[in-house]
């Protein structure tokens, strides 16, 4: 499912996928993982720091193919091992979208695989969903490859 906004701020999106949600919570926490699938499209990832638990904070950049990096930091809110993950979101040099917002992952098993359920909350104006939205979709494709 294709994310949509909840409001002109948030955006949810729901996906199932073909694996564990031991191995889906692996791919959302471990820094191996996560390089290799959040950033969109041709970007590449480099994780910083990625500290998946509680109190716990992560900083990446997110490059294009021009070299150009688009860095984002945060802090760890809430962690239910294979089932939640609370974060706050920040971008280092994102100029629509220069406050904090709050993203929110849960898994849940289903018939098949694990849904994962996206939800990005407190964006800074509807540019930034929609920037968000186009971001995530891609991001959500490249981790289904990896499962």
């Amino acid at each position: 499912m294709e994310p949509h906004p909840i409001s002109s701020t948030s955006l949810r999106t729901t996906r199932v996928y073909r694996a564990s949600r031991d191995r889906v919570w692996r791919a959302l926490t471990d820094p191996k993982e996560i390089a290799k699938w959040y950033a969109p499209g041709t970007m590449t990832t480099t994780i910083h720091r990625f500290d998946a638990r509680q109190g716990g904070s992560f900083e990446l950049d997110m490059t294009e193919a021009n070299g150009t990096p688009h860095g984002a930091y945060g802090k760890f809110l809430e962690v239910i091992p294979g089932r939640r993950l609370v974060q706050t979101w920040r971008w280092k040099d994102f100029p629509i979208d220069a406050g904090e917002s709050l993203l929110t992952i849960e898994l849940r098993d289903v018939t098949g695989g694990t849904e994962l359920v996206l939800t990005h909350e407190k964006l800074a104006n509807e540019e930034s969903s929609r920037a968000h939205t186009e971001g995530w979709t891609s991001c959500l494709e490249k981790l289904g490859t990896i499962l």
